[in-house]
């Protein structure tokens, strides 16, 4: 007997992981728990602008260089519920941050960013 798949988040990864799932092995096959009464409701909900190439990780370029890497794919995949009819703006504080704005700016150099 197949075992279940069972997905652990009803956010936007555990919705894309699970209708992935469900194509391959039929939606039968696919359980998604959530903690919440409705998917999307919690991280993915609170984040839903955060569609970027990598810049919100200044402390690890490693994952700022695979989020730039993945942006074009992920943009492609879900280009009908992202919106980008607004300018958008990253500051980094002046106080109580952990990076500078110079070190900021060094880092979306480096990533290719800027």
């Amino acid at each position: 007997m197949d075992h279940p798949h069972i997905i652990i988040g009803g956010g936007t990864y555990g919705c894309f992981t699970a209708l992935r799932l469900a194509e391959r092995f039929g939606g039968d096959r696919v359980l998604v728990v959530e903690q919440e009464a409705d998917l999307m409701r919690r991280a993915s909900y609170n984040n839903q602008a955060r569609v970027h190439g990598g810049y919100h990780y200044p402390r690890s370029v490693l994952t700022a260089l695979r989020s730039r890497v993945n942006a074009p794919r992920f943009l492609s995949e879900f280009a009908e519920a992202i919106h980008s009819d607004f300018q958008q703006i990253y500051a980094v504080s002046r106080r109580q941050s952990n990076v500078t704005a110079g070190q900021f700016e060094h880092f979306c150099r480096r990533i290719g960013s800027q």
